[in-house]
């Protein structure tokens, strides 16, 4: 009997044990496929994409913008004929004409500070004194000739001569300029370092005094100073 125990201990001992098997839960065959998947051999480069053609950056008519500062530039308007009759500021068919550019008329110019006017005196005609407030200013004559006076600011005359075709005359801001065109005439164009000038003339001036003011300043009765305010041209031309 002891011989029998004997030989079921070394058969028990001689039977290999094994781990007990953990339940599935219920596995996915799509989670089997990846595992086999993961095992597999991987190629050494990964597969390449058809390559797509590149977008290319849309193109305007003359230039290439990335922003709107550079497309306003590329369409801005940059010339314009200031001596066409047409589009003068100011006429009187016995004094002559005068038109202003600046930026509000042509934007370009706000980007070099620059504005400008064309001047068209028939025989003797004048252009009452004015003065730049913000600006000084370039008197260069295209055609005939004329006379010129320029005061400054402590009323003292700083040049009072004829100018003729090609001459320049440099005008300081504030400084009063009257011109008057000679026997044949006087055309000039003005350039002022300001891209929106702003002129004053004497004759508003008086009409912004009050009469009560003229009449004390300058001993003048009342009917001469309604004369002095009101009588003439109203605008800056006048006829002699």
């Amino acid at each position: 009997q002891e011989d029998e125990d004997e030989d079921e201990d070394e058969e028990y001992e001689q039977t290999p044990s094994y781990p007990p098997r953990r339940p599935s839960h219920g596995k996915h065959e799509d989670d089997e496929d990846e595992d086999e998947e993961e095992h597999q051999p991987r190629p050494d480069h990964p597969p390449q994409r058809p390559s797509r053609p590149e977008q290319q950056e849309p193109r305007g008519r003359g230039c290439q913008t990335r922003n709107g500062v550079e497309e306003n530039i590329c369409t801005m308007k940059l010339h314009e004929n200031i001596a066409r009759p047409s589009r003068a500021d100011f006429y009187n068919p016995k004094a002559g004409r005068i038109s202003t550019l600046n930026s509000l008329t042509l934007p370009a110019l706000r980007q070099f500070g620059l504005s400008a006017q064309y001047l068209v005196l028939y025989r003797n005609g004048i252009y009452s004194p004015h003065w730049n407030l913000n600006a000084n200013s370039v008197i260069y004559v295209t055609r005939g000739k004329g006379r010129v006076r320029v005061v400054n600011c402590q009323g003292n005359p700083v040049f009072d001569g004829d100018l003729t075709r090609g001459q320049l005359l440099l005008v300081p801001q504030n400084f009063v300029v009257a011109d008057q065109g000679g026997k044949q005439g006087l055309e000039y164009v003005v350039f002022k370092t300001q891209h929106n000038a702003v002129s004053s003339y004497i004759k508003d001036l008086f009409r912004a005094i009050p009469s009560e003011v003229l009449s004390n300043s300058y001993n003048l009765g009342q009917s001469q100073v309604r004369q002095l305010k009101y009588q003439g041209n109203s605008g800056p031309l006048l006829n002699p």
